[in-house]
């Protein structure tokens, strides 16, 4: 499975997040993953991915996406999940970075789990901080090539911006679609209603 999500934070967290989930409905423990933010103190910006099964409980921080002194721009996060359970990403075009071989078994969400962007059910609170702009999702695992090249190419993730409507420049108006990538994928985006 790989993730692309187009994220625009406003501010650090003051706590834990939930960014982007795909986990069982009921308490959203018993499989799937969470990408979230403000695990750690120092440096509230820090993506973390919670999987299901791996890594003793524990979230895997995303070394290097970290807006926590980089708010107020827009930021690219691809991720990919490989069968050994290993996790490999790329934030806005950097050098892939891994996680080899975690521990423990990854239950993967069963189909018909929802996805949920910027709430969770659980006592975390909901991303308001960080707006998860656009995503898209694949059930193949992206090379490390396509990782770098999708979290790079911030161009075309440029916004159309309605002069005449008088929309103000802010990047949650319209957000294109996050990689032209020859593979299956789901992608959501979330918009302002325009009036």
């Amino acid at each position: 499975q790989s993730m692309v999500c187009l994220l625009y934070p406003i501010a650090a967290p003051s706590g834990v997040v939930i960014v982007a989930q795909h986990a069982d409905a009921v308490n959203e423990v018993t499989r799937g993953w969470h990408l979230r933010a403000g695990d750690n103190a120092g440096s509230r910006g820090e993506l973390r991915m919670y999987m299901i099964g791996l890594n003793g409980g524990a979230t895997i921080a995303l070394t290097g996406a970290d807006f926590t002194s980089s708010t107020g721009a827009p930021h690219v996060l691809a991720v990919a999940i490989l069968g050994d359970q290993t996790v490999r990403w790329s934030w806005d075009g950097g050098t892939v970075q891994s996680r080899a071989a975690l521990s423990g078994t990854y239950v993967p969400p069963a189909s018909g789990d929802p996805m949920r962007i910027g709430v969770s059910t659980l006592s975390n609170a909901p991303a308001t901080t960080i707006q998860p702009v656009a995503m898209r999702w694949y059930s193949t695992v992206l090379s490390d090539a396509d990782l770098v090249a999708v979290a790079a190419d911030l161009e075309r993730h440029i916004l159309e911006l309605d002069v005449a409507l008088r929309q103000d420049r802010h990047p949650l108006h319209h957000v294109a679609q996050l990689a032209d990538i020859a593979r299956p994928g789901v992608v959501l985006e979330r918009r302002l209603g325009r009036r």
